[in-house]
């Protein structure tokens, strides 16, 4: 199995981490990106990577910006949206603790950094 599809739970658990923090009441999306970051992919970077992401936290939308981008539609209200986002995050995090436990009982899990 490639080790690239160790990128999959990386990826899902940044987002994951991201959206609880969006959803648990942080205003400041860079605040949010930067916990995600470090709780989920710090580990596995080296200090490139590291530096391109601090650049890069730099293009996350304003609050209001990115609730309004999520929002099929402008009437649904942000309690609406923000209760969609919480029911949606249990199953992601059990579907990332699945794949966490898929790659290490076939012995792909690694700490490796890019």
């Amino acid at each position: 199995m490639s080790s690239l599809c160790m990128y999959v739970p990386r990826a899902l658990e940044f987002i994951c981490v991201f959206l609880e923090s969006a959803v648990g009441g942080e205003e400041d999306l860079v605040k949010c990106a930067n916990k995600a970051y470090d709780e989920s992919l710090r580990k596995y970077h080296g200090w490139i990577v590291k530096g391109i992401f601090s650049v890069a936290v730099r293009a996350v939308p304003y609050h209001k910006d990115f609730v309004t981008a999520l929002k099929k539609d402008a009437s649904v209200s942000s309690e609406t949206l923000y209760s969609d986002m919480q029911a949606a995050l249990t199953p992601l995090r059990e579907t990332i603790n699945e794949l966490n436990r898929f790659y290490t009982l076939r012995g792909q899990h690694s700490d490796d950094t890019v």
